[in-house]
C-alpha cells in the first residue's frame, strides 16, 4: 500500500507528515491485500486569513472495487486528517463489504451467496 500525501497553500513539518502517514497505516492497514494506493491532498483555501478553510481529501484505489473519495473541511489540520481517516476507513470497509456480499442468480432464478 503506497501512501502519498500532497499540500497545496498548506506547509506541514515532516513529525506531522509521519503522524498523518502512521494515521492512514492505522486506518486502512486491515485492507492493505485490497488497496493498491492513497492519495491524500491538504489544502488551505485561504491562507492565513483563519477559519473552516482547510480541506483534506482522500482517495483510496483498490484492486477489485471502485476508487473510494471521501473529502472533509475543518479548521484544524491534524484534526481534520483524523475525521477524515475515519470516514475513508468506513467508507472502504463498506464498498470491500459490498463486493463481497452480492448475490448472483443462477439461470433458473435462484440466489447463490458468495459469502461462504
Amino acid at each position: 500500500m503506497k501512501v502519498r500525501i500532497t499540500t497545496k497553500n498548506l506547509t506541514i513539518s515532516d513529525t506531522h507528515r509521519d503522524r498523518i502517514e502512521r494515521r492512514l497505516y492505522f486506518t486502512l492497514g486491515r485492507f492493505a491485500s485490497s488497496v493498491t494506493s492513497v492519495e491524500m491532498m491538504l489544502q488551505d483555501e485561504n491562507g492565513p486569513r483563519g477559519g473552516v478553510d482547510k480541506t483534506c481529501r482522500i482517495i483510496v484505489r483498490l484492486r477489485a472495487a471502485k476508487d473510494v473519495v471521501v473529502e472533509g473541511r475543518g479548521e484544524k489540520t491534524l484534526a481534520l486528517v483524523d475525521r477524515t481517516a475515519d470516514h475513508v476507513g468506513r467508507a472502504v470497509s463498506r464498498a470491500l463489504d459490498s463486493r463481497k456480499s452480492r448475490r448472483f442468480l443462477r439461470p433458473n432464478g435462484e440466489a447463490i451467496d458468495r459469502r461462504g
